[in-house]
């Protein structure tokens, strides 16, 4: 199993004798808008705080992220990337068997072996468009009481969400045995305003950790910024015994704490993707030899014809075209790439590069 991640800008650069400028990546789903206005200006005024250390409980940064997800501020833990976030919380957790989806983000499993945890999965159909079969899991968990399941919403990288009210009903389902439930959220951001979020009954449940990357929404995968949430105190007291002291930099802080403001970036954000994901989609979909899945987040799957899969992906690098083979992924294979949502004259880039290497 190779625990490879979209967004290796760095080795392309290197293998393929590039640049940086040229380079269209739709590996990583990263916000298109690129940074917020306001979280840039902070950061770039926070400058003369690198020759002071970060406040060590993060009290303003948690503060901030409580009023955006929405949940008290002694419920927020902040890592240096989600997956720092996912290793953290799997340490603490130690599960002895867990239930994954497939396919699904390859850090838990990587997280998970690092534990010797026994691993069940949950295989996703392309027939029914990678969606949950929610009374099948349902079933499976009742039958297999692990001490662990972990979704991912929407996921990735099928792009399909789980509803509120079928975490919560699993939710309940495993506090009967003491399992708990992982929530990863970290596209959920760019979902509209009104979708559902865990955080209402989040403070009921102290078995359910939710998992947030502030850098994919926010676009700053280079700053490095996570949290989990949740009500269970005896995780929160376990960091900072046991957890690396100053795992944000001030420059990640502060950004955060001038982006969280940013209520017209935020709502721009949201708009983009709601209007450049289904557009994307349907020109993709007229290609013939691929087959496009239904997503609601930044990106979505695709599936290449046999006979173009296998050069697919290195006929767009020559493109200086990077998209994200999910041959990698559990329950997926050779033939499946991911492709992000990018703005519109890059967008219209990918399809007529896609359009040319199918021919």
């Amino acid at each position: 199993m190779q625990f490879e991640h979209g967004g290796n800008v760095h080795r392309f650069i290197r293998e393929q004798a590039g640049s940086l400028e040229a380079l269209l990546d739709f590996s990583a789903n990263i916000n298109p808008l690129g940074l917020s206005p306001k979280g840039k200006e902070a950061m770039l005024n926070g400058l003369e705080w690198l020759s002071h250390y970060p406040d060590p409980d993060y009290t303003q940064l948690r503060e901030k992220l409580a009023r955006y997800y929405r949940v008290d501020p002694k419920f927020i833990s902040v890592f240096n990337g989600g997956a720092e976030g996912i290793h953290e919380l799997f340490r603490f957790l130690k599960p002895k068997k867990a239930i994954l989806t497939a396919p699904s983000f390859v850090e838990y499993e990587k997280a998970l072996l690092a534990h010797e945890t026994e691993i069940d999965w949950f295989y996703l159909k392309p027939e029914q468009q990678f969606q949950i079969d929610q009374r099948k899991l349902l079933m499976t968990v009742e039958l297999e009481r692990p001490d662990l399941v972990v979704l991912c919403t929407p996921n990735n990288p099928t792009g399909q969400i789980v509803s509120s009210e079928f975490l919560e009903d699993l939710t309940m389902t495993l506090a009967r045995w003491k399992g708990r439930l992982v929530i990863d959220e970290a596209f959920v951001d760019f979902l509209p305003t009104d979708h559902e979020r865990v955080s209402k009954w989040l403070p009921l449940y102290e078995n359910v950790y939710v998992l947030k990357s502030f850098t994919k929404f926010f676009g700053v995968p280079g700053l490095r910024l996570g949290a989990v949430l949740s009500a269970s105190s005896h995780f929160h007291e376990y960091l900072s015994l046991h957890a690396v002291p100053w795992r944000i930099n001030a420059m990640a802080e502060h950004y955060a704490l001038g982006a969280l403001e940013d209520q017209s970036y935020i709502e721009a954000s949201k708009d983009y993707i709601a209007k450049a994901r289904p557009l994307l989609m349907e020109k993709l979909s007229e290609l013939d030899g691929i087959q496009v899945y239904d997503s609601c987040a930044d990106y979505m799957l695709l599936k290449v014809d046999s006979e173009k899969m296998e050069t697919f992906e290195k006929n767009l690098l020559t493109k200086q075209i990077i998209v994200r083979n999910c041959a990698n992924y559990r329950g997926l294979g050779p033939g499946y790439f991911r492709i992000a949502v990018k703005a519109q004259r890059e967008n219209d880039v990918l399809i007529e590069a896609i359009k040319e290497v199918l021919r």
